[in-house]
């Protein structure tokens, strides 16, 4: 009998014990888990000997190796991913998952771990030949420089016409065409610093101003020729997609399944399918298409890994969005995930491992 009892008292201690173990995490099902992938460098990429490294892989094995727990890696693409962890056919999805409200339906996701946004790539024409000289020479930028120039040259030529046109006739006559003509032809040889001679203020009035205008148009020549040189830089080098409006005109790219094509869909912007991001930027570089919408930290990686040096992401965000890992929903893997995540992220190897894959 005090077997039995002693037996009975211990019982709620070891299913207690059993429970903890559960919650914890250590082995919450049979067998090593499941771990689900979806190759998106740097987050995941094959590291060439069968495996998979970067940012997101590397979280994991630090998660697993605090949990103690097994597991095999299994390569699906976004919709499999997603579809079979929600099913409970995956215990983890890893990779850059980006946490919405949709995929929150069906899926609980770890605590965010990478932030990063929704970006648009866009090409960067470069024109050359003698054609395109003389059309950045005819552009709207360049002429309006031009003109505000002779402006400029204009009133200091009128100011000094004004105090040189009655002892100075000769230089400058008194009628205002030919007057104003001669004072304009005056300050841009002073501006030029070619300074002929042929013209030249005689009265002490028309010094001061000369003089005024020798120290003016040292900024104003090298303010000008800033504006110049930038603008025609600009012209040189320009996208079609300055904008997210712009997307509604221009031919875009995107990966069936993601978030950037959720959120294409939401604007009623049409887009063009392609099964990697690689294939869609090389389509971009090409000329198929004007820009292609991913994750931004995904362009800019496959953008400086392949050498497309024509392409660019635009200097705007879509969307904010935020990594995290996907299981099951209401199961029992996410605290002990979450509880190892903020460990390993708050220590010293995640800061390195972000320099090294995303140069941060």
């Amino acid at each position: 009998m005090k077997w039995l009892l002693l037996a009975l008292l211990l019982l709620p201690t070891q299913l207690l014990a059993q429970t903890e173990a559960t919650v914890d995490g250590l082995q919450p099902v049979e067998g090593p888990l499941k771990v689900g992938v979806r190759v998106a460098p740097p987050f995941v990429m094959p590291d060439g000997a069968g495996g998979y490294d970067g940012l997101a892989v590397r979280l994991w094995q630090a998660i697993a190796a605090e949990l103690g727990v097994d597991y095999t890696l299994h390569e699906r693409d976004i919709s499999e991913l997603l579809e079979q962890t929600g099913r409970g056919e995956l215990d983890v999805a890893v990779g850059a998952l980006t946490i919405t409200a949709e995929r929150e339906r069906y899926l609980d996701f770890s605590h965010a771990w990478y932030r990063t946004g929704l970006g648009v790539a866009s090409s960067v024409r470069s024109e050359s030949g003698w054609w395109a000289v003389t059309r950045l020479f005819l552009s709207r930028d360049f002429l309006m420089v031009v003109a505000v120039l002779a402006l400029v040259l204009t009133f200091w030529g009128a100011l000094l016409w004004l105090v040189e046109r009655k002892r100075n006739r000769e230089q400058f006559s008194d009628r205002p065409l030919s007057g104003i003509g001669a004072g304009f032809w005056w300050a841009a040889v002073t501006m030029t610093t070619v300074g002929y001679g042929d013209k030249a203020p005689v009265t002490v009035a028309g010094r001061i101003v000369g003089l005024v205008w020798m120290f003016a148009a040292l900024i104003t020549v090298s303010a000008f020729t800033a504006t110049i040189a930038s603008s025609l830089t600009v012209g040189q080098l320009e996208t079609r997609v300055a904008a997210a409006s712009d997307l509604h005109r221009v031919p875009v790219a995107a990966l069936p399944g993601t978030t950037a094509a959720e959120w294409l869909d939401g604007e009623g912007i049409a887009f063009r399918h392609y099964s990697s991001l690689p294939e869609a930027l090389r389509a971009l570089d090409r000329g198929e298409v004007e820009a292609v919408v991913s994750d931004e930290a995904l362009l800019r990686y496959q953008i400086r890994e392949h050498g497309l040096r024509r392409l660019q992401v635009l200097p705007f965000t879509l969307d904010v969005q935020d990594y995290g890992f996907a299981v099951i929903e209401a199961g029992a893997l996410r605290e002990p995930i979450n509880r190892a995540l903020l460990e390993i992220t708050s220590g010293d190897r995640w800061p390195t491992w972000k320099r090294e894959l995303l140069g941060e």
